[in-house]
């Protein structure tokens, strides 16, 4: 029936799944990198490579949230509720306020599989991840251009991904990790050197400080 409200559900369950698995596989790079006897660049790249996957897992796990956008066509407006761990916020968006309905891609067919996120970009150029997406283009394609059309404006996609405010605060908190630790070693063992890197003290202190930023960040912009 014209102006029933309708709604769009995040596919969270799919994106806790790839966290865990990335957690595991960065912690299984890290436990074999230690576990070799000669350090050197290969081993060094392993283990910073698994430090990368475990703190994208780790992210991905922090960050987990369930996000409802109901569209309202009588009101004019969009209801996006977010719930995560500590609670949940609820934004309305009016239909005037939103610039177009976009389709993310992440990664491209010569890598892989590319994956498809659906994204509203307000017209102070804000965007919001609305926690749906899909490896199916076309079946974004129609859940994008249905909202677009209720909402009356531009449907766009493809193009490339526009980053929400959590994807900078996972870069932020494992920036900021990294020299934390380096700090640390600096003040509490010695000059920087190449063996700074190696052993299990430094993945799991740089892991530590970074899921204990990201949360913090997490609390302060969502």
């Amino acid at each position: 029936m014209a102006g029933t409200s309708w709604q769009i559900r995040s596919d969270s369950s799919k994106g806790k799944l790839m966290a865990a698995g990335s957690l595991l596989v960065g912690v299984l790079f890290i436990w074999l990198a230690c576990k070799i006897p000669v350090h050197d660049s290969n081993t060094v790249a392993a283990m910073w490579l698994g430090i990368l996957l475990a703190a994208l897992g780790l992210a991905g796990i922090i960050l987990a949230e369930g996000v409802v956008t109901t569209v309202y066509p009588e009101q004019r407006c969009l209801r996006i509720e977010r719930r995560w761990r500590w609670g949940k916020r609820t934004l309305l968006v009016p239909f005037d306020a939103v610039a177009s309905v976009n389709i993310a891609r992440v990664g491209s067919h010569s890598d892989g599989t590319p994956s498809f996120c659906l994204q509203i970009e307000r017209q102070d150029g804000k965007t919001i991840s609305t926690g749906r997406w899909s490896t199916n283009q076309a079946e974004m394609r129609q859940l994008a251009e249905r909202l677009s059309s209720e909402i009356g404006c531009r449907c766009r996609g493809g193009e490339k991904l526009l980053i929400p405010v959590a994807l900078g605060n996972v870069a932020v908190a494992l920036a900021a990790a990294v020299a934390l630790y380096a700090g640390w070693f600096y003040f509490s063992v010695g000059p920087w050197c190449p063996a700074m890197w190696f052993g299990t003290t430094p993945p799991v202190l740089i892991l530590t400080a970074f899921a204990v930023l990201l949360a913090l960040l997490r609390r302060i912009r969502v």
